[in-house]
């Protein structure tokens, strides 16, 4: 199937002009969205910025309290397209879970939709947050970084110079980065581990000049211990197993 032709409606901003204003979007789907509840009591306890939560597969009961909190998209795309581990070479295939672990597979299709999930945003300027960053002050600066002629911000890995991490992302409503990366998930899925790789290297054959978050907005697990990071990454397993203990740890302590 050209799965590319299926899903055209969803790979280019909208004609429609945006609902206009601020917003944060926030995706998940059923395997991911126990973490939902642990994001928004972080997130709106120092924000009010209006919350879209992209529905990529999200159970009833979890979708109604989505509606409560927010409002819903649902995002229609279905896993296949993207290229499963049979359709990479060995070699690169081995090379990824080494990095990240063979459990990395089971999540991946959930990275590719994340440019889709851009394209759908209701807001002139939008704050995309993976599920697994905790905020932990006011997100008001990162707004205004998008106001760069490339129409995006992101911040750089601190090992790299040339990989960007998407795991924070600030975007104004019609970049044109947004739905080149879209396209190319479709297309070299099979030579990229995740999103944040294919779009890094866009803007690197590009020779694109973007805006820069600074490391405290979007501040890794792997990172030395930071009291001033403004948004904490739990990325990869081990820190989806931090927020669980977190989780775990206020139930306790609800009892109590």
């Amino acid at each position: 199937m050209d799965w590319k032709t299926t899903y055209a409606p969803y790979l280019s901003w909208k004609k429609e002009a945006p609902l206009g204003g601020e917003g944060v979007l926030v995706g998940s789907d059923l395997t991911q969205e126990w973490i939902l509840p642990w994001w928004w009591s972080r997130y709106s306890k120092h924000n009010a910025y209006p919350v879209t939560f992209i529905d990529m597969g999200l159970s009833p009961e979890m979708k109604s309290w989505c509606l409560e909190h927010g409002s819903v998209i649902h995002l229609p795309i279905a896993d296949p397209f993207i290229a499963s581990q049979e359709e990479v070479d060995p070699a690169l295939a081995t090379l990824w879970e080494n990095q990240s672990g063979r459990s990395f597979w089971n999540i991946r299709s959930a990275w590719f939709k994340k440019p889709i999930a851009c394209l759908q945003t209701p807001y002139e300027r939008s704050l995309w947050l993976d599920l697994d960053c905790e905020v932990k002050a006011p997100l008001d600066t990162l707004f205004s970084l998008c106001h760069h002629p490339s129409r995006l911000a992101l911040s750089l890995d601190m090992s790299s110079q040339t990989i960007y991490n998407s795991g924070v992302i600030a975007f104004q409503y019609g970049c044109q980065i947004i739905e080149e990366w879209a396209h190319l998930v479709f297309e070299q899925s099979h030579l990229f581990a995740g999103d944040q790789d294919i779009l890094s290297a866009l803007i690197l054959e590009k020779k694109l000049t973007i805006s820069k978050i600074p490391p405290h907005y979007n501040w890794s697990r792997c990172y030395t211990d930071n009291p001033h990071a403004a948004v904490l990454h739990w990325h990869g397993a081990t820190g989806k197993t931090v927020i669980a203990h977190q989780l775990q740890k206020e139930n306790l302590d609800k009892n109590f």
